[in-house]
């Protein structure tokens, strides 16, 4: 609001004067005498207002009006601060909002730059701002979760500055959300061994969860490689486990807030050992081999730890295969009986648990073989004397 008035050299002058004011009436109440110079500097207008001015030249025979003429007014228009404009999201007062947020707001008229600034004082003011150029919206990052912002934004010309929403303390706020809710793992329980190879992992309920992530390996390095989305649901059956294997696993609650471990910690896997197939175990009689034996026999072999049942089987061919298994419980023994004389017959046994099976003599392959006796009976009838 300082433009500077000019005009050209009038020969003779001793002094110019020079008057403006705002009512178009081809007058002036006032004339300042500005010297023998050319130009003078304004300051103090008002903004979006039109002035009127003139100039004249005096010496001591009289007054020369610029332009030829005592009504020969020009005029020029003061320019205005941004136009009015408004925020428009986060809308105020929202929630849950993201740590990334976008701010942004209408455009206005006239602006040459807008700044903004936010921050967690509710005193509509703020310490400092940033310039954001003539865009429209600003991207923020790094906020905190749980944490109530209160953000505010103005359009900045040579003329003024114009706040957003009509007021320099109009400012909007927005609260950014809550990561899910702490959670533990249920089952298998930490350090808990024999499990299936099928188990199912469980854990609690987590409040405000988008989706649980879970992870296993058998790597003892607090990591996973990769984690795999489950959903809302709160467990998981696995399958295709290795025996005898300790596995490592955890559980993670994710929304778009952020990321919540189960127990408390990204480092708080649980592990469970996986159970065993029954423990190695040999034939015992009647040996490999074996001939001459009787028509009723007795199978036998040794104990196998960890054993749910036995089951054996026996036939007349030599191929290393059954077509049927007979379950025996846990004895180590059992009694067959109706043999044909004079026959090879081929047999084996396997220990059952819910892990696996164990052959005897370690292989599906490892049958034995014995041959039955050729036994006569002759008939004797009684003689009556």
């Amino acid at each position: 609001m300082n433009p500077t008035l000019s005009w050209g050299s009038s020969s003779g002058v001793s002094y110019f004067e020079y008057c403006y004011d705002t009512t178009n009436d081809n007058a002036c109440s006032s004339w300042t005498n500005n010297g023998t110079a050319t130009s003078v500097g304004l300051s103090g207008l008002s903004t979006s207002t039109i002035y009127y001015w003139h100039v004249r030249a005096v010496n001591s025979f009289g007054t020369t009006y610029a332009n030829g003429s005592s009504t020969a007014f020009w005029s020029f228009t003061t320019g205005g601060p941004p136009g009015a404009f408004v925020k428009i999201s986060p809308a105020n007062s929202a929630t849950n909002q993201l740590l990334n947020p976008t701010l942004s707001w209408g455009a206005s008229i006239g602006v040459t730059s807008y700044d903004y600034c936010y921050d967690t004082t509710n005193d509509n003011s703020c310490s400092g701002w940033t310039n954001n150029g003539t865009a429209t919206n600003v991207g923020l990052s790094g906020l905190s979760t749980g944490t109530t912002y209160y953000w505010h934004v103005r359009a900045v010309n040579i003329f003024g500055t114009t706040y957003s929403n009509g007021s320099s303390t109009a400012f909007w706020s927005f609260t950014t959300g809550i990561p899910p809710a702490a959670f533990n793992k249920s089952l298998p329980a930490n350090g808990a061994t024999n499990q299936p190879s099928n188990p199912t992992l469980s854990w609690g309920a987590s409040s405000g969860v988008s989706y649980f992530e879970y992870c296993y390996d058998t790597t003892n390095d607090s990591a996973c490689s990769g984690w795999t989305n489950n959903g809302t649901t709160t467990s998981v059956g696995l399958s295709g486990l290795s025996v005898s294997t300790i596995y490592y696993w955890h559980v993670r609650a994710v929304n778009s807030i952020g990321t919540t471990y189960s127990n408390g910690s990204s480092t708080a896997f649980w592990s469970f050992t996986t159970g065993s197939p029954p423990g190695a175990f040999s034939k015992s009689l009647p040996a490999n081999g074996a001939t001459d034996q009787p028509l009723n026999l007795t199978l036998s072999w040794g104990s196998s730890s960890g054993v749910s049942y036995f089951e054996y089987c026996y036939d007349t061919s030599n191929d290393s295969a059954c077509s049927g298994w007979t379950s025996n419980g846990t004895a180590t023994h059992v009694g067959i009986s109706g043999l044909s004389n004079s026959t090879t017959y081929y047999w084996h046994v396997r220990s059952v648990n819910s892990f696996g099976m164990t052959y005897a003599n370690d292989s599906i392959t490892a049958f034995w073989s014995f041959t039955s006796g050729n036994f006569v009976f002759t008939y004797l009838p009684n003689v009556i004397k």
